[in-house]
């Protein structure tokens, strides 16, 4: 019987001893799960962030060309009104040019009108 009891011990322990096992496997196990549930949110706030940070930078690439697009018009519509304001200045130059020829006339109409009657 004295062997019964030893080997009664022995499975007692070696049960204590598989559930402190059980326990600690447990335990690492649900520590591994914590760190990949942590490691999964961070993954997910980072997707997040990139995700966001592509918009913003589409957006801006977007807002980029708009502006772009706004300075060309801008641009052309300047060169236009160079031109024209250049356009009306040679108008101007021109009229004055037509007056002073048409008071250079007649200044050459009076001064051959006087010397024809003096001569």
């Amino acid at each position: 019987m004295g062997l019964a009891f030893i080997a009664r011990d022995r499975a007692v322990e070696d049960a204590k001893e598989a559930r402190k096992a059980e326990v600690t496997a447990k335990l690492e196990a649900h520590s591994l799960q914590r760190r990949l549930d942590r490691s999964h949110e961070v993954n997910r706030y980072l997707f997040l962030v990139h995700k966001n940070l592509m918009g913003a930078q589409v957006e801006m690439s977007c807002k980029h060309s708009e502006d772009l697009a706004g300075i060309n018009t801008l641009l052309v519509d300047l060169s236009q009104q160079q031109a024209e304001l250049r356009l009306v200045a040679l108008k101007y130059r021109l009229a004055d040019a037509e007056k002073l020829k048409t008071r250079y006339q007649r200044q050459v109409d009076v001064l051959s009108a006087e010397s024809y009657r003096s001569g």
